[in-house]
């Protein structure tokens, strides 16, 4: 029954129209982490395996961009920086236009 089910489902799956936006990321190719903030702050990170991170951050989802660094990853977006430091731990800012830090960050630690 399995296979014979199987490819009509992947048919009807491809054919699919695709969404009006399509997202700029692809959780099944990524790994999240929940994160504890110094701050008391608790936030989801998404990682996309790739240029793109989405952060869950206080019921708010935002979009970010994978922006350079000389250590790390740093991830821009929706007025915030995220800068992931190995997988354990990051800094969350407020970022200012151009993606700069607005202001001092709050440490973030794997939960």
């Amino acid at each position: 029954m399995f296979r014979a089910a199987f490819p009509l489902f992947a048919l009807i799956f491809l054919s699919a129209p695709a969404a009006a936006k399509a997202p700029k990321f692809s959780p099944s190719t990524g790994q999240s982490a929940l994160y504890a903030c110094a701050d008391g702050r608790a936030i989801e990170v998404l990682y996309s395996g790739g240029d793109a991170a989405v952060l869950t951050i206080g019921g708010s989802i935002v979009e970010m961009s994978r922006a350079g660094s000389a250590n790390g990853e740093r991830y821009v977006g929706g007025g915030w920086q995220w800068w992931g430091v190995g997988v354990r731990e990051g800094s969350l800012s407020r970022a200012a236009a151009g993606g700069e830090p607005a202001a001092p960050g709050t440490t973030c630690r794997v939960r």
